[in-house]
């Protein structure tokens, strides 16, 4: 993993398990304590969403020593966030159980061109791309991309 002089990750998309994200950025006591209440939020997640796949952004997935938070555009299958939206929005409501370290946009993706909303969904996925592959100077940095995908049970 390759971090800019600036402490930003170099520029691009990096696709890292739950394991080597947390080997590379729960490097201290702070940080390790955000990573495990994003842990946990990741366990109810995984409970409830067959799929889904997140760009994670911040001063998380920096050098910073003791960053804010872990910002996260959390896309989930567009079918699936129809059938789970009560889910979703009693763990982002203000009595909900999303901590204030963790910033989560829960977004749809649709990877059916045929789909009505196909190109809406697109859209949102761009403009997270956008929003997180600069800082807040404008200088390109990289975004890592975790990924879920319940397997299937015999």
């Amino acid at each position: 993993m390759q971090f800019q002089n600036n402490g930003s990750l170099e520029e691009g998309i990096l696709e890292l398990s739950l394991d080597e994200f947390k080997d590379a950025f729960a490097t201290n006591n702070h940080r390790k304590k955000i990573f495990g209440l994003y842990e946990n939020f990741l366990s109810l997640c995984t409970k409830e969403l067959k799929e889904f796949r997140q760009y994670i952004d911040g001063s998380y997935t920096t050098k910073k020593n003791k960053p804010h938070d872990i910002d996260v555009a959390f896309f989930i299958n567009i079918n699936e966030m129809r059938i789970k939206m009560d889910f979703l929005k009693s763990i982002k409501s203000d009595e909900g159980i999303i901590p204030i370290e963790l910033d989560i946009h829960f977004e749809p993706y649709c990877e059916d061109m045929n789909n009505p909303f196909y190109q809406a969904c697109q859209k949102r996925q761009s403009y997270w791309m956008e929003i997180f592959s600069k800082d807040y100077r404008g200088n390109s940095k990289g975004i890592v991309l975790l990924h879920h995908k319940e397997q299937d049970k015999c």
